[in-house]
């Protein structure tokens, strides 16, 4: 119950400020001052304003992060996807080359199709030398399935973290 009315708290404190902000710059390209404003705050002509600004700053952070959360979506079912594909190599006991050389195509080639970031790069690289191992015999068929099984469950678990992140705010987005 207290985490609920902290985050009640925060979001409103952004909310406000985001509308002072927009006040203030609103009434400094209107009048020249920044707090010109203040002595309207009452009137229905800032209710309007103030109404206009909240509305323009959910669709801004709304955007935002939406956005920065769908980069972040897209990359992860590129991963699954890929250890999936791995999966099924070794579940028909294929050579798992063609999984090394698709990581390498989407380290090195793809960079522009898909919006890899450092965590990403750092999962292909974990993924990648998982794959080696098992190619030069350090891993059983049982434990690179085990380790295949592992990386998807932190990748869904990430799937589900990405749901459920504040798309609201962008300080509980940031708190998070």
């Amino acid at each position: 119950m207290i985490k609920v009315i902290l985050q009640s708290i925060i979001y409103i404190l952004e909310v406000l400020l985001s509308i002072v902000l927009f006040s203030m710059i609103h009434s400094k390209l209107i009048s020249g001052e920044y707090f010109q404003w203040v002595g309207e705050i009452l009137t229905p002509t800032y209710i309007s304003y103030a109404a206009f600004y909240f509305v323009l700053y959910q669709l801004l952070i709304y955007a935002v992060i939406k956005l920065t959360i769908s980069t972040k979506v897209d990359s992860n079912i590129m991963l699954k996807n890929l250890v999936n594909y791995v999966l099924l190599q070794v579940k028909f006991s294929m050579p798992i080359d063609n999984a090394l050389v698709k990581i390498n195509k989407f380290l090195m080639k793809e960079k522009g199709k898909y919006m890899l970031s450092k965590r990403d790069k750092q999962l292909m690289d974990k993924l990648e030398s998982i794959l080696i191992e098992f190619r030069i015999n350090n891993r059983t068929v049982n434990e690179l399935n085990y380790a295949l099984e592992h990386f998807l469950l932190e990748l869904n678990f990430a799937s589900e973290y990405f749901n459920l992140t504040w798309k609201n705010s962008l300080l509980l987005y940031l708190l998070k």
